[in-house]
């Protein structure tokens, strides 16, 4: 309808509302309050249900015991207070307990220091039994047991002998490696040797082909260059080889000089002879007026002359020559 105004009915509205909503709060208070009473009855339900089970009132007397702690404490601080002994006392308590924590940690590793000797008697258990296993071996002898014959080449190789069971593996390794390195050295010098014995007896062979003709120049007849060297000792060959270079010193120059002496004189007779010659054919003419004559000249021949050379070389400084 035109000019009609609602506001009236908007503002009693509102009042309903507003009464409403007051309304509301009051039963929620209600509510939270009979929660909380119904909450307060539990509560109270619980401890009938306790004081139910309680025969003695000192079990619910806590007053009692807490006033009870309350006059040991202060007796405890008068009797600390009044006694210096139990302070002293307390001290060395304290002192002993940590004592007691210092000894159970010694004893930890104590534990520990015995397990591990445990486990080292445990392994020397186990050693003894594999060298008692091996002592008992046919071919071991205990008496010819010992480290003197390899002391020497662990020193070399800079190694000490072996102080426990445990290390103469070490050791054995060390003393192989030595042993193959010794053995390599001794095989290069063998071998070094032969073929330098060899050579000699090649020599030897050469120079003396008859009296080594049955012998080979290899190691192996080593045997049958020996025996010729004891025959050449039984003979005495050494002192006659002696007397044979006291001749040469003293009569081989000497009788040089004496074949160089007759080699001289016979020249001189060949001369003389080819004078005589001459003599006879100064009265045979050749010619009218001419005659024959006869040089005597020394021998162009190479070999001669070296030879006469090689003569006049081992005679110089030579003693005279005796008289034919």
């Amino acid at each position: 309808m035109l000019g009609w105004s609602n506001e009236r009915k908007l503002e009693a509205l509102l009042w309903q509302a507003e009464s409403l909503a007051a309304q509301l709060a009051a039963v929620a208070d209600e509510q939270a309050a009979f929660t909380k009473a119904r909450d307060a009855a539990i509560e109270r339900g619980q401890v009938l249900a306790g004081l139910d089970q309680t025969r003695d009132f000192a079990d619910i007397d806590w007053q009692s015991a807490v006033n009870r702690a309350e006059e040991l404490k202060a007796e405890k601080r008068e009797l600390e207070a009044a006694s210096a002994e139990l302070a002293r006392l307390n001290h060395e308590l304290e002192t002993v307990r940590d004592q007691i924590s210092a000894t159970e940690g010694t004893h930890g590793e104590v534990q520990q220091r015995l397990g591990s000797i445990d486990s080292e008697i445990a392994r020397a258990e186990r050693i003894r039994g594999e060298v008692s296993a091996t002592l008992a071996e046919p071919d071991c002898d205990p008496a010819r047991i010992r480290f003197e014959a390899i002391t020497s080449l662990l020193a070399q190789g800079t190694n000490a002998p072996p102080s426990t069971a445990e290390a103469c593996d070490k050791a054995e390794n060390a003393a192989s490696e030595q042993i193959s390195t010794l053995i390599d050295q001794r095989t290069t010098r063998r071998t070094a040797l032969g073929n330098k014995i060899v050579s000699l007896m090649g020599k030897f062979r050469a120079a003396y082909p008859e009296e080594t003709g049955e012998l080979d120049a290899a190691v192996e007849a080593a045997d049958g260059y020996r025996e010729l060297h004891q025959r050449l000792t039984d003979d005495d060959l050494p002192r006659f080889q002696q007397q044979f270079k006291t001749y040469l010193n003293q009569n081989t120059i000497r009788d040089i000089a004496g074949f160089q002496s007759q080699l001289n004189k016979q020249a001189e007779v060949i001369r003389q002879r080819i004078d005589t010659i001459n003599q006879s054919l100064v009265g045979v003419d050749y010619n009218p007026g001419r005659y024959i004559k006869l040089e005597a000249q020394p021998s162009p021949h190479v070999d001669i002359r070296d030879f006469r050379s090689d003569l006049r070389a081992c005679g110089a400084g030579s003693p005279a020559p005796a008289p034919c």
